[in-house]
């Protein structure tokens, strides 16, 4: 079961059922309006802080030059050092959120984990994809499975037999055991 790690529209489904995709391929679109406004909020905030920090940069390096002089008070230059530190853990917060904003912006597409067949359609364009929501059921058609149950008493022959497979509409498909529970 794929779904979402984001609350966004189903803008696109890109696949339908009975398709077989390889890994990476595009499988939903989702609407990340939301999303990218964020990531570039994020962007400008951090372009305001750089542009704070320079400032408050020049700001101390005239405090110092200052005190030097003993025109000014050491406390204005723990204030500005003070101020400095706030704004650089401002933008260091930022960066996190930027960081944030880039991976929910990238969670935007989903893409097939591995070469699938899609089995299932659980969405459709226009519904509100609430995180978790069921998008695309797929199977792995690299790492089939086939289950059946059996007698106690046959489960020995099984596990010591030459060949098992599975028989479907005149085909005969060669298996591997795996586990007998």
């Amino acid at each position: 079961t794929l779904s979402t790690e984001i609350q966004a529209r189903v803008g696109k489904i890109h696949v339908r059922v009975g398709d077989i995709v390889e890994k990476g391929k595009p499988l939903v679109s989702l609407d990340c309006s939301d999303y990218r406004l964020r990531q570039t909020e994020n962007d400008a905030r951090i372009e305001s802080l750089r542009a704070q920090i320079e400032l408050a940069k020049k700001r101390l390096e005239r405090t110092e030059e200052l005190l030097k002089k003993q025109s000014i008070a050491e406390e204005m230059r723990d204030e500005r050092i003070s101020a400095l530190a706030v704004l650089n853990a401002d933008l260091k917060a930022s960066h996190s959120q930027l960081k944030a904003a880039k991976l929910d912006v990238g969670r935007c597409l989903i893409s097939s984990p591995f070469h699938a067949l899609i089995v299932e359609r659980t969405s459709s364009v226009g519904q509100f994809a609430r995180v978790g929501t069921s998008l695309l059921e797929i199977v792995d058609l690299d790492q089939l499975e086939v289950s059946g149950q059996i007698f106690n008493r046959d489960a020995l022959q099984l596990a010591a037999a030459d060949g098992i497979f599975f028989e479907f509409d005149g085909e005969r498909y060669p298996l591997t055991l795996r586990t007998i529970v």
